[in-house]
């Protein structure tokens, strides 16, 4: 069973320009310490970096073991492009039976977040899995409240469940995509992560928190 990584890169990002490419403390750039972190995934047998650039080459990880550059369309650059047509356009040209799609923008994604993701699909259990992060907080919908009674309140952690779909990594059979055109299928996996793991960078406030995290790091190591 083949087991492809796609990670989808362009330069020109809108909201945070050149994101993938920010510097932590340590010189080390945001896509050279997502990758990383994903090529020492096991359980994947080729990790592509699809991007119209081949400059992003450049800051791929030193002696990574599995990582190449794929041309990706420059139509696919725009802010209009959703990503199901990148998802298209990549599995026309790469095969496999399992793809897990990953975003350097997602960088404390941990190594065994991704691999469990990765082994309950390849177990056949289930048809894609993906992270999510429980809510517990007192929500409202058009002005009404949503998970809650306001008249009697409960603690957080009795709050009904409720969780944000984590955008990091997806994990997905061919045939599940082919099917339903989703990454994610009608039996997935939920795994559950921290609000560390959460991170996501969308805008510049984002990559502030994750440089101070990353520094948080340094020192602990």
């Amino acid at each position: 069973m083949k087991v492809v990584a796609l990670v989808p890169v362009k330069l020109n990002n809108e909201r945070v320009p050149g994101k993938n490419l920010k510097t932590f403390s340590d010189g080390k750039t945001l896509m050279e310490f997502s990758l990383g972190n994903l090529d020492s995934v096991e359980g994947i047998d080729e990790i592509y970096v699809f991007s119209s650039s081949e400059e992003v080459v450049n800051y791929f990880p030193k002696n990574n073991r599995k990582i190449r550059f794929l041309q990706r369309p420059a139509s696919l650059n725009t802010p209009e492009t959703k990503s199901h047509d990148i998802l298209n356009a990549f599995i026309d040209k790469v095969d496999a039976d399992i793809y897990v799609l990953f975003h350097v923008t997602s960088p404390f994604i941990t190594k065994e977040s991704i691999e469990t993701c990765v082994e309950k699909v390849v177990n056949g259990n289930y048809d894609s899995a993906h992270c999510v992060k429980k809510i517990e907080d007192f929500l409202w919908e058009n002005g009404k409240p949503l998970n809650f009674n306001p008249a009697s309140i409960v603690r957080t952690q009795d709050l009904p469940e409720i969780v944000k779909e984590i955008t990091g990594v997806y994990v997905f059979k061919k045939e599940v995509f082919e099917k339903y055109q989703k990454r994610v299928g009608v039996n997935p996996y939920r795994h559950y992560i921290d609000s560390i793991q959460e991170i996501d960078i969308d805008y510049p406030a984002d990559f502030t928190l994750a440089y101070a995290m990353y520094d948080y790091y340094l020192k602990e190591k």
